[in-house]
């Protein structure tokens, strides 16, 4: 007894160490695909339907308990074709009978699995947005606006309205799978009592004996029984490999980024050219970015202005390899950058983006992921500390540089929206990158302020590249040169005092904004 509690300890260490290898490998390439694929996979509903199937497959103690599924499968399996090859010794019909009953229940449950998982691919954003709403009920980010608004109840209405539904849906397919199961369970229990009257018969007529005759009889519903086990574990087992299936089917998303350089980047940067550029998200065909050509040059001060949603944004994660170009290519000194091994190029660049990322590590860490390989410079991150005026407050803190930042973890520490911006700009001034490229990161403040980042960034940058992005058109007057987007074209290309005295579409937005900010002062 010591001995078989000994054993099934020593199958639960290997099932659980089995699990939690099987888990690390799993999230190993899973992570490591995230990072190779495009920006735009994140836009893409795709991507989100892959990656909740794929969780689903892996969830914890997953392939261990499959894998005992199997293992039960296989001696049930071996059990039951023990029973037939006895009953086939008897009489070949009543071995034929137990096989066909058994596999009309096996294909029963495969056919229910399978409708399981059609459900499944058809709820899949039904049940997405049922946790969507439940993260903005528990989660930080929402909280405010929802108490502000009183929209809890409505959330928690929509969340139940779409549980409801779904319970209503698996009920459904439940009493389906019960009213078709009802056939197969009469003639089950028509082919037992068919046996039974079998072998009841041979034994009056002195063909077996009365031992044998309750043998069978024990083999017979023991066999029914051991079907039905078997019919459940098929149905669990197919259903895994189902979800197993859209692991592959992540792996293989289109648009991975090439590890090794096809071409050896440049070491001294003359010229980026965009050449006829054109981009659509995944599955959309209208284009976010027309035609698009454009010189950058080193020393260049440019500025990328237009109205909301004119793709201004979209062009700058194109320039920084986050996107691809879906017409056209975009060069550096002649050569594809397509054909350049991604960091390498993204390498060059700095960056501060209107949502910049707060990461729940040491204000040390937050400035030094800007570049990684330096995270120990200490020195060096002080001073992009001081160039972004976040020092002073940083000396503030509990544990100075070391402080942890954020509300998630014990101990840490939030900051103001304000801090926290001085904190991503100091992270990029720590890159120290011939090109800098700033993405409204400053389009919470008022326009003189804004207006003052960018005069900050552009004194510090001496012979860098500088890209501000605005919808404010305050800061192109810093610019030696600014594009004008609009609906994804650039329609105006210029120095600011060119494009003010040719008139057009720059010229009119930057003069209806110039009375708003003067009637503003004036009130």
């Amino acid at each position: 007894m010591n001995w078989l509690i000994s054993m099934d300890t020593f199958q639960r260490y290997v099932a659980a160490q089995l699990n939690e290898h099987a888990q690390q490998r799993f999230h190993d390439l899973f992570y490591k695909k995230a990072l190779t694929l495009g920006l735009e996979w994140f836009e893409s509903p795709r991507y989100f339907h892959l990656l909740q199937r794929c969780s689903k497959a892996m969830e914890s103690g997953s392939v261990s308990n499959q894998l005992a599924q199997i293992q039960r499968f296989v001696t049930l399996t071996i059990s039951c074709t023990s029973i037939l090859w006895l009953f086939a010794v008897q009489s070949k019909l009543l071995s034929a009978l137990l096989l066909c009953c058994g596999v009309g229940i096996v294909m029963l449950r495969i056919s229910n699995s399978q409708e399981l998982k059609q459900m499944d691919d058809r709820t899949d954003t039904f049940r997405r947005k049922a946790v969507y709403i439940k993260d903005l009920l528990v989660g930080r980010n929402a909280a405010a606006e929802i108490r502000i608004f009183a929209l809890g109840q409505h959330f928690i209405d929509s969340w139940r309205e779409r549980s409801v539904k779904l319970i209503m849906l698996i009920s459904s397919i439940s009493r389906r799978h019960v009213v078709r199961s009802i056939p197969l369970s009469l003639a089950s229990a028509v082919v037992h009592g068919f046996i039974m009257i079998y072998l009841i018969r041979e034994a009056a007529q002195n063909q077996i004996t009365t031992g044998t005759m309750v043998a069978m009889l024990f083999a017979a519903h023991q066999y029914l029984e051991k079907i039905q086990m078997i019919s459940w574990r098929v149905q669990g087992i197919s259903r895994f490999f189902s979800e197993l299936i859209h692991i592959p089917l992540f792996l293989q998303l289109e648009g991975e980024e090439v590890i090794t350089a096809i071409k050896e980047a440049p070491e001294r940067l003359e010229r980026i050219q965009f050449r006829q550029v054109c981009f659509a998200y995944p599955g959309q065909q209208r284009h976010v970015i027309t035609n698009l050509n454009l010189d950058i040059c080193p020393g260049d001060r440019i500025a990328i202005v237009g109205e909301n949603g004119a793709g201004k944004s979209t062009l700058t994660k194109l320039l920084l390899g986050l996107y691809k170009p879906t017409v056209g290519k975009i060069t550096m000194n002649g050569i594809d950058v397509q054909e350049l091994q991604p960091q390498e190029w993204r390498s060059r660049f700095g960056a501060v983006f209107q949502a910049f990322t707060r990461y729940s590590f040491s204000v040390k860490d937050n400035i030094g992921f800007g570049k990684i390989d330096r995270l120990g410079d200490r020195n060096a991150i002080i001073d992009a500390a001081h160039k972004s005026s976040a020092h002073h407050f940083i000396e503030t803190l509990p544990d100075g540089y070391e402080t942890l930042l954020g509300k998630e973890f014990n101990g840490g520490r939030d900051l103001s929206g304000g801090q926290w911006q001085q904190i991503a700009m100091a992270r990029a001034i720590f890159r120290n990158a011939e090109i800098v490229v700033l993405d409204e990161p400053a389009a919470a403040l008022d326009a003189s302020s804004e207006l003052e980042v960018y005069r900050q960034w552009l004194d510090r940058a001496h012979d860098k590249i500088v890209i501000m992005i605005s919808h404010r058109l305050g800061a192109a007057r810093l610019a030696n040169k600014v594009i004008y987007l609009q609906e994804g074209k650039a329609v105006q290309i210029g120095t600011h005092d060119e494009l003010i005295a040719l008139g057009g579409p720059y010229a009119d937005l930057y003069h209806l904004q110039a009375v708003w900010y003067q009637k503003q002062e004036g009130s």
